[in-house]
C-alpha cells in the first residue's frame, strides 16, 4: 500500500477546485469483467480509474461507487461558512481510496508553543474496503505529526451521507462540526494532562511493554526501534523526555518520519496501516499512565 500526499494551494474554497488543482477530477467507471479467454465473471465488477484506465478495486454487482466531487461536497460548507480550510489530498494507491484534510479554526496549545490543530479527514473508497466516513484528526504543528487514531474509532469517526440537497448538505456540515469540537474538547483535556504527567522509570517500562511485548520476546529490530522512539521522545521536535506527552509523540513521530525507507509506504502505514495501528497502541498506553 502507498500514499502520495499533495498539498492544495492556498484560497480553494470549493472540492471541485481542489480536484482541478492536484489532478484528481477523474472519473471511477464500472466495467464487466471478463476472464482472458472471453468468459463473463458474473456478480462482479471492476471499478476503473477514468484517466489512467488504472483498477481500482473488484466489487460486487450491487457497489454503486461515490465520484470524489459528490463524495466530498459536504465539505464546502465547512470552508465557505465554518471558517475550515482545505490543506491536504492523499492517493492511496493510485486512487482506490482518496482522502481530503480540510484543517478547521480550532488550533490549541498542550503546553506553552506545542501547538495541535484540529483536521477533519475524510475518505472516499472504490475498492469496497472502507466505509465512508469522516474522521477528527489532530496534528501537531512541531513535526505534523497525525496523533491519534483516526482510522478506527467510533469516537473519532461519523457517518455521513450523500445528498444533492443544499440543505440537507448544510445539515450535514454541522453535525460534523457539533461532534469535531466535542471530540477535540476531549482530546484537549487528556493532552494537557500527558503533558502535566511527569515520568519516572517504570513508567517509561509500563509503556514500552504496553506497545512493543515484554522483554524476552523482542527481536533485535524491535529493541532498534524502541532506541528510536526513546530518543526521540527526548530530542525530536518539541520534546525534553520528561512527560508521558514526550513518550507519547516519540513514537507518533517516529511513525510519521522514520518507519521504513520508502515515504510513499510510510505515509500509507502512517494512515491505514500498521503505523497508526502503532499510534493506536501508544495512545492507549499513555492514558493509561495517567
Amino acid at each position: 500500500m502507498k500514499a502520495k500526499k499533495i498539498s492544495i494551494p492556498d484560497n480553494l474554497t470549493s472540492i471541485d477546485e481542489v480536484l482541478e488543482a492536484t489532478n484528481m477530477m477523474w472519473i471511477a467507471e464500472q466495467h464487466e469483467l471478463i476472464t482472458g479467454s472471453g468468459i463473463n465473471v458474473p456478480n462482479h465488477k471492476a471499478i476503473v480509474r477514468a484517466d489512467n484506465k488504472a483498477v481500482l478495486g473488484i466489487v460486487g454487482q450491487n457497489y454503486q461507487p461515490v465520484q470524489n466531487t459528490t463524495a466530498f461536497a459536504f465539505l464546502d460548507t465547512l470552508v465557505q461558512k465554518n471558517k475550515a480550510v482545505y490543506e491536504n489530498v492523499f492517493e492511496v494507491d493510485n486512487g482506490s481510496r482518496m482522502i481530503v484534510q480540510a484543517k478547521l479554526d480550532n488550533d490549541f496549545d498542550v503546553r506553552a508553543g506545542d501547538t495541535v490543530a484540529s483536521y477533519i479527514t475524510m475518505m472516499n473508497s472504490f475498492d469496497g474496503s472502507t466505509p465512508f466516513k469522516v474522521f477528527f484528526t489532530p496534528i501537531r504543528l512541531f513535526c505534523t505529526n497525525q496523533l491519534t487514531r483516526a482510522w478506527r474509532s467510533k469516537a473519532d469517526s461519523i457517518t455521513i451521507k450523500h445528498t444533492a440537497n443544499v440543505e440537507a448538505k448544510a445539515d450535514e456540515a454541522f453535525k460534523v462540526l457539533c461532534a469535531a469540537q466535542k471530540y477535540f474538547e476531549q482530546f484537549k483535556v487528556q493532552s494537557i494532562i500527558m503533558a502535566q504527567k511527569i515520568l519516572d522509570k517504570k513508567m517509561v517500562e509500563n509503556f514500552i511493554s504496553s506497545i512493543f511485548n515484554e522483554e524476552e520476546k523482542r527481536s533485535t529490530k524491535t529493541y532498534n526501534i524502541i532506541d528510536e522512539v526513546l530518543e526521540l521522545s527526548e530530542n525530536g521536535k518539541g520534546n525534553n523526555g520528561n512527560t508521558v506527552w514526550d513518550l507519547y509523540n516519540g513514537v507518533t513521530e517516529y511513525v510519521d518520519w522514520y518507519r521504513g525507507k520508502d515515504d510513499d509506504k510510510r505515509i500509507a502505514s502512517a494512515l491505514l496501516g500498521s503505523g497508526n495501528a502503532l499510534k493506536d497502541k501508544a495512545w492507549v498506553a499513555a492514558v493509561n499512565l495517567c
